[in-house]
């Protein structure tokens, strides 16, 4: 019960922060969405070499207990989920992008946003920009992709340091690509179900080992928008919590997962968006990939999440390298 009225009176806490500091409402969940909407089908092992454009997933798959439906989501919610965070300040802080709280700015929930913990407790909330709150929900964004024949085309995003003085391109480091499913041979139809895949380079760990601290993002998100405005089309997120994932392969017998070397390690996950249930039958406008670095101190319970895609250890310096 102490416990229970502790991040009862934190998260009054935080809340009281976030609306001091941005008068805003909270959009509230409609609550329609379907976790088996988004799935983790597999983890394999990485050989990608993004720089000669060779190798990819090798080995089986590493899960036992999948596929995984989305640990939650979120939605339907009307209008545009385009709140991607600035170009130079893409990490993590409260207010930048959507999953972080940023307040929209047009659209049926003009002057509202999302609270920032409707995936992540309290507790993990982190203090990145150093001014003693503890506001800051951690979640980086890695690209946009648009439909659009049987590929999905978008762009990826950078992660600039807080003080300015170094700049990662998402694109260096890993490719997400997407398939449409229901495409035909001319490359029409609605893509209302397609899978994705999100891979790392093989040599991750070296290419910023001099600058890194060794940290884990322990959730992904896809941000999914379907048809438009007009023809009644909406947008829901799908989080993927590799805490509760990882703990459940390795209760079910998978030590690989509880291998500190998985630290060091590049994967490639894949799996699959379903649209049909959730978004009535209408195909995808665009989806959004968000990852969630949690600080360095927040104890994780085993297996840590390894290194979800072995991203970890490209992300978190350079959010960390300050003045």
């Amino acid at each position: 019960m102490f416990k229970l009225l502790s991040r009862i009176f934190c998260y009054a806490m935080i809340m009281g922060i976030f609306s001091a500091v941005t008068h805003a409402g909270i959009i509230a969940n409609t609550a329609t969405c379907d976790t088996s909407t988004a799935t983790l089908d597999s983890i394999h092992l990485s050989d990608l070499d993004i720089s000669a454009n060779t190798g990819g997933a090798t080995g089986s798959n590493l899960l036992l207990s999948g596929p995984y439906d989305a640990t939650s989501c979120i939605g339907l919610f009307g209008g545009n989920d385009s709140q991607v965070p600035p170009l130079d300040n893409n990490i993590g802080e409260y207010g930048d992008g959507l999953l972080n709280g940023a307040i929209f700015t047009s659209g049926p929930y003009n002057g509202d946003q999302l609270s920032g913990l409707e995936f992540i407790d309290p507790s993990d909330l982190q203090d990145i920009d150093g001014d003693g709150n503890a506001t800051d929900p951690g979640w980086i964004h890695l690209g946009k992709f648009e439909a659009g024949d049987d590929q999905l085309s978008g762009q990826y995003s950078s992660i600039t340091s807080y003080d300015q003085s170094m700049t990662l391109a998402i694109s260096d480091v890993l490719r997400l690509s997407f398939t449409c499913e229901d495409e035909d041979e001319e490359g029409f139809g609605d893509c209302t179900s397609l899978s994705w895949t999100l891979s790392t380079d093989k040599d991750i760990v070296e290419t910023v080992q001099d600058i890194i601290g060794k940290s884990t993002f322990d959730h992904l998100a896809f941000s999914v928008k379907s048809g438009n405005e007009k023809s009644g089309g909406g947008w829901a997120i799908y989080d993927f919590n590799f805490k509760d994932i990882f703990q459940n392969e390795i209760d079910n017998g998978n030590l690989l997962f509880a291998d500190p070397s998985a630290f060091t390690t590049a994967f490639v996950l894949g799996g699959t968006l379903n649209l049909g249930e959730d978004f009535g039958g209408k195909g995808l406008s665009h989806l959004s990939v968000w990852a969630r670095d949690p600080a360095d101190t927040v104890q994780i319970p085993e297996p840590s999440t390894i290194a979800i895609l072995g991203l970890a250890i490209m992300l978190l310096t350079y959010r960390r390298v300050r003045t």
